[in-house]
């Protein structure tokens, strides 16, 4: 910001993101390998679990509720 000028031409727009990381199903299959129970460290994928997942993210999509990045906001729009 050290070049922004309120009524200069160069505007600062800022980008708003979210880094969730809760919906990476990697995680699941990690955790999963790492279980004492398990025994040997395999990386297996139940289909189920894995058709589960995609059908939440599918149904967030098609409610609404699946947000990637916000609106651009600009830093003179919010001044004025």
């Amino acid at each position: 910001m050290q070049g922004f000028a309120r009524e200069g031409e160069r505007d600062v727009v800022f980008v708003p993101v979210g880094l969730n990381y809760d919906r990476v199903i990697e995680d699941r299959v990690l955790l999963s390998a790492r279980d004492p129970e398990v025994g040997a460290r395999a990386f297996r994928v139940r289909f189920a679990s894995a058709l589960r997942y995609s059908g939440r993210l599918l149904w967030r999509r098609l409610t609404g509720r699946f947000y990637r990045i916000g609106a651009p906001l600009s830093l003179q729009e919010f001044l004025a």
